[in-house]
Formats: C-alpha cells, structure tokens, sequence
C-alpha cells in the first residue's frame, strides 16, 4: 500500500516516568501542586441510548497508580451540557454537579481548584440523547484544554472517511451510499447501483450493510452480513427505516486488525522560539500521530466481524493479539496514521481494517473518541491494545493526551485579533490631556502643601489665588491645555477634525510610528484585545459603523477597526497564517456584473480586495468573525512570506500590524490615496505603482505578494 503518511516516532518511552513526573501542576506553571483533571462523562440518566445498558462509564483515575493527578468528574446531559460546563469552568458547584452515570455514580468535586484540563469522554451521535458534539462546542467556546476530537474530528462520516482516506493512498472497501433522500426511488437507485455488474461499478457478495454515521456496531446483527439479493434489501430497508440511510460494503475476507493513533510528543521536533506547529514545515513540528502496536481481533466459531452484540454482550467469545509480522504491523501503522492526518485528527483515535488473503490492506473506519480507559476487567478494544503494547501502556497514554491537550490549547490562542483603536491624532491629543491633567493635579497638591485652598476646577483656583501668583498662572495654563485636549476629542469623535485621507480608510499611527487605513481579508475568528499599548478597545465608539467604510471621508475618523497583537510578536514570526487557508475570491467581471458602482459590496470590493491576478481578488466574506482589518503604514512592522504575513521586527502587544499595502496592491486600478501614517519615510501619497519606484525592490526584496512580484518582472524589474 502507498501511503502519503508515515507513522512517525515519539520520544523515547524509557524515560517515561520522568517525563511524567512534571504531569502535574508544572505543566500550567503550577508546580507546586497536581494537575487538575476532570473527567467529563455523558449521563445516562434516563437516557434511551442502545449504550445506556451496555457502555459503562470510563475510570481513568484507574491508570494513575502513582497518583500524579488531581481528578474530579462531572456528568453532563445533553439538555444541560453547556450550563454544567460554564459552572465547571467558573468553579461553581450549581449544575456542574448534576447528572449521574448508568448505575448511580456520582460526580466527583475537584478538591483544590477549577480543573486545568479536561478529559472528554462524552461521544454522544447527533441523533442520540447523550451528550456528544455539544459538549465540544462548549469546550472551544469556553477556550479551555480538553482531551479528545475537537469540532472538525467529531463523529465524521463513514463516507467522509473513506473519501479522505483514499485521497491519502489507503484503500477501502467498494461500497455504496442507499439514501432515503427522494422517498423510495431514493432506495431504489441506490440498491440498482449495488446490484449492477461489477463492470459497471456494482458489488460483489458477500456484502455488508452499515449505518452511514453511526458508530459502535450500532444497528448492526449477525445478519447484516448478507449474501443474496432478498437478504441485502431486508438489511437496507431496516437500516433505512432506523436511521435514514444504509452504507452498503464488500465484504473483506480476511483478518480484522485495529489501530490506536494518538498525539504524541515526536523525537527531534522543534518548539519554542515562536515556533507554530500550525505553520512549520512537517520535519519540525513537535507534535504528530503516533500509531501504537496493531491488535488482531480474533474471531470465535461462526464469527468473522463485530455486529451489537458481539462486541458489547458477548465479547468474551473475542481474543486480541498483538500484530506479530513486523512488516504488516508497519504497513497498519502507517495506514493508520495516514486516516489519522486525512480525517483532520487531533488527541486520538481508532482505526479498524480488514487484511486479505493476499495482504491488502482495507479501513473499515476510524472512530474519534473511542471508547477507552474503561475499568480493568472491562476493557475494550483500545484498552486491550494499551494493556499488549509494553512501550505505550495506560499511564503513558494519558501523560499523552493530556500533554496534548495543553500544547493544543496554546496553539489554538490567537495571536492578533480586531480592536477598535484611536487615531494618531487622537491618541496625540489623548495623551496631551492626560499629560496636562497630570500637571493640574501636581499644581493643586503643591498648593495644598502651601495651605492654600485646594480647588476641584483649575480655573477657579487661579481665580482665587490672584492673577500674579506663579502658582495661578500654571494652573490656568494646564486648564486650558486641558479645555484645548478635550475640544481636539471631541472633535475627532465628530468627524470633524484630525486626520484625512484620500481613500476609504483610516489614518493610524502604531507605537513604532506607522500606520494609515485598514483593509481587510480573511483571518483567525476575533477575539478582544487584552490590551493597552495604542489605547485599542474592543467596543465600539464613536467614528464610524464596524467594518463599514463611510460614504464620507473615513480619515477623519478619531478610530478604525485594526489588527493588533495580543502578545509579544518576535521578528520572523509567523503573524497571520495565509497558507492553506480559505479565502473568499470574486472576480472583476462578477463584481461588476453584481454590485453597481456607490453599493455597499462595491465600496468594500473597491476598499479592501487585492489581487491574484487581473482579474481575482481576494475580498472580505460576509463572516464579519473572520475579516482582518489590516492597516497601511508606509514603514509596516510585517510583510509577506509566501501567503503568511509575518513580523519584519518585533511587534509588542497592543500594536496594530501594519502592511504596506504596495507590496500586494498593484496597477492602474488600485485607487492612489493620502497618506499620514507618521513613519520617517511617509510617501505621502500611495499609488498602485509604487511597487515599481526604485527604492520599492531594496525596501522589500521578496517579500511582496506574487501578483507584485509578477508586475515588477512585467517591468523588468
């Protein structure tokens, strides 16, 4: 089998203790206590899952028997899930203790503390009355660590899965999708497209029928493998009454294996230093699958794949055995990882193939979240194989997930994010009337030392003082400043003073003296500004509707919506990831056939989009979450590397990041503009042919998008 994927390699597990070892508080730099784990189960109370009977609850606290952990537990139900998870988080008991397992088990309090990490073990279908999906969405929205499939991972499809993986170079069984969609015409199509011949891309029997989605065996009987025609319409009618749809499959003869991947620390990888494992090249990302040792499963008389019952009622007719041909375990190992990183992988999951006579090698599925950590005696699949593979037991798997869970979660913080942030000149005047406000308040408490009388209003007490004191003519000199600062303000918010510019955007200065208007394309969802540098705030005032370019001048506008850094940006660092990212493209001639010159769409297209070439541009959607107002600054502190745009020196937070917009802005179409973005070297006026001056080259060498790159070659340049 060729594979796009190979299994890599972890750190070596010798050290295992030791490196489990700072697995408690010191991994939140809290050294001086445990790890605060808590576990999250879905309740069963009155639940009507086929699970509710047979699934019991995990018990990872089991596999910590040097008690490296501090662990609570929490039951939540799918109506109450999220109120439960805010409680959590906040460390409330409220609801947070609400809900019990299948057989009365009750919640867990954590003794010391919130938890620091949360261990998900809620895997509950879309069309099930278990806490499942909901779960996870709270989790990203709550921006805390948990273990397990994130939103992109949870509960893919078994058609998605195949699609994915076959891309990746690993094989899956011929099979059709019966949906239900169209009535019975529906079932009819899809039952004519399995019964075709072979060569016109119909099944050959044995075949097996499956839920499309679904998980677990579940719908699946002893009969579901069938082998005529009347037998494959029973399986696809009750499958289709039962869940709206039927996967069917050729059956695999052969021998059935499973795989457990998990995220894992790799030998050699590289973190730190402003390293991203989202944008480094694959040979230096510290973090990726691991594949643990193949298991088979080993069939009992008149068995030969896992239906319901046989895998939750009548198991102990199963045994598992740990892959002995070193080459075929390579070969699953290396499939495996390669589903893993197709279907978008995170934490961990398992995959299960069918192996031929010949030693090809089939996914049948992967399964995010799947069940583990249950108590000794009552393992499954992914436990046995934790409980055969001496490097990679259950102690090991857990410092595992919740390592990464961690680094995940680290990764997963932005690192600029929209701000709503003041003007050059109204910061210049923000920071006059704080300077003048500050010399009224050392002028009265000079007075108030003197024993003369302290006045609340500067003006009033150079009234009293008299006319000739040096002390009255002070404090009337810092009113005014003040009265002066205050009128520049109010100004500004107006509209009616302060910066202008030619174009629709905003003049801005950044602490490093750069700046001028905003643009946008598409970038990581908004998160609030944690601060202060460039006095940026994330709500709205006064200038101007968010996101909207006025009809007037926008220049004048005492604020703009900016990207600003939320933490210290190092020279090099990647500052916006563009590279295998969704973008929203028009084209000119879509553009003018749909939005007339003066619309909204027009203004935005004409103010913000930029080029690939001629004729397609990049232009903001219609997610306000996802626009990036980036700003112009004819001395930016980032540019491009490729599609990233990345520091060109070190940015502190609260900095807006600045571009100049004619390293990716080009030709007689980019409308020119007025300039006061404040750096040393402010053209004044920028123009679509800057990119060709003779100073452009030297300034920015090739860090300018391809369209410029491909203008100035046009030029000769």
């Amino acid at each position: 089998m060729a594979s796009a994927v190979q299994c890599t390699r972890a750190d070596p597990p010798s050290d295992r203790h030791d490196a489990a070892k700072p697995l408690s508080g010191a991994l939140v730099g809290k050294p001086h206590r445990k790890l605060r784990v808590c576990v999250l189960h879905a309740s069963l109370e009155g639940s009507t899952s086929v699970f509710s009977e047979v699934d019991p609850h995990a018990q990872p606290e089991a596999y910590d028997p040097d008690g490296l952990y501090d662990w609570s537990s929490a039951f939540l139900k799918k109506a109450t899930s999220v109120s439960q998870l805010v409680d959590l988080v906040l460390g409330q008991p409220g609801r947070a203790g609400s809900g019990a397992g299948a057989h009365g088990e009750s919640p867990r309090q954590p003794s010391s503390g919130p938890p620091d990490v949360y261990l998900n073990l809620c895997d509950g279908g879309w069309d099930e009355d278990r806490a499942g999906r909901e779960v996870v969405e709270a989790l990203e929205r709550l921006n805390v660590p948990y273990t397990g499939a994130d939103g992109a991972f949870y509960e893919p499809s078994k058609i998605d899965m195949k699609m994915a993986a076959s891309y990746y170079g690993v094989r899956v069984p011929a099979w059709v999708h019966v949906q239900a969609r169209g009535g019975r015409q529906g079932v009819e199509a899809g039952l004519s497209a399995v019964l075709a011949p072979p060569s016109r891309g119909g099944l050959r029997f044995p075949l097996i029928v499956k839920h499309p989605s679904g998980y677990g065996s579940v719908g699946m009987t002893k009969d579901s493998k069938v082998t005529n025609e009347q037998h494959l319409r029973e399986q696809v009618a009750r499958f289709v009454d039962g869940f709206g749809g039927a996967l069917v499959e050729e059956f695999i003869e052969g021998r059935e294996f499973t795989v457990l991947v998990v995220e894992e620390r790799l030998a050699g990888g590289e973190e730190g230093a402003g390293a991203d494992d989202g944008c480094s090249p694959p040979e230096r990302r510290a973090w990726g699958p691991v594949a643990y040792t193949p298991v088979e499963c080993a069939f009992g008389p008149g068995e030969d794949f896992k239906h319901f019952d046989l895998k939750w009622t009548d198991y102990d007719s199963l045994r598992w055995v740990p892959c002995q041909d070193p080459r075929l375990a390579q070969r699953l190992k290396d499939a495996a990882c390669a589903t893993f990183v197709a279907t978008r992988g995170v934490s961990y999951g398992r995959c299960d193939f069918r192996v031929n006579a010949a030693g090809d090698i089939f996914l049948l599925e992967i399964n995010p979240n799947c069940g583990v950590l249950y108590p000794p005696g009552l393992h499954g699949s992914a436990d046995f194989i934790l409980s055969l593979d001496p490097l990679h037991d259950h102690p090991h798997f857990l410092a595992s997930i919740l390592q990464s869970a961690l680094h995940r979660h680290a990764q997963r913080q932005p690192k600029v994010a929209p701000a709503f942030c003041l003007g050059p000149a109204a910061r210049q005047a923000q920071a006059q009337a704080q300077a003048q406000a500050q010399a009224q308040a050392q002028a009265q408490a000079g007075a108030l030392a003197a024993g003369e009388p302290q006045h609340e209003d500067s003006e009033a007490f150079a009234q009293a003082s008299g006319p000739d004191t040096p002390r009255a003519a002070a404090a009337a000199a810092a009113a005014q400043a003040v009265v002066a600062a205050r009128a520049v303000l109010g100004g500004l918010e107006g509209g009616a003073a302060g910066d202008t510019c030619d174009s629709s955007s905003c003049a801005a200065r950044s602490s490093r003296g750069s700046s001028a208007e905003p643009s946008g394309s598409s970038s990581p969802s908004a998160q609030s500004s944690r601060g202060g540098a460039d006095a940026c705030s994330s709500g709205l005032s006064a200038g101007g509707e968010a996101g909207v370019p006025p009809a007037e001048d926008p220049g004048s506008s005492a604020a703009a919506w900016r990207l600003v850094a939320l933490v210290p940006l190092r020279a090099g660092e990647v500052v916006q990831r563009g590279e295998q990212q969704p973008h929203c493209l028009a084209s000119r001639g879509f553009v003018e056939r749909r939005w007339p010159p003066g619309s909204r769409q027009r203004q935005w297209f004409d103010a913000h989009a930029y080029p690939l070439n001629d004729q397609v541009l990049v232009t903001r959607g219609e997610d306000p979450t996802q626009w990036a107002p980036l700003t112009h600054s004819c001395d930016p502190n980032a540019w491009f590397s490729g599609l990233d745009v990345v520091a060109r020196r070190d940015i502190e937070p609260g900095e807006p990041v600045t571009l100049d917009f004619a390293t990716f802005r080009a030709g007689d179409s980019v409308a020119p503009f007025a300039c006061r973005c404040g750096a040393a070297n402010c053209r004044r006026r920028v123009t679509g042919l800057d990119c060709l001056a003779p100073w452009f080259g030297q300034a920015y060498g090739s860090h300018v998008s391809s369209f410029v790159a491909a203008k100035r070659r046009e030029a000769g340049l």
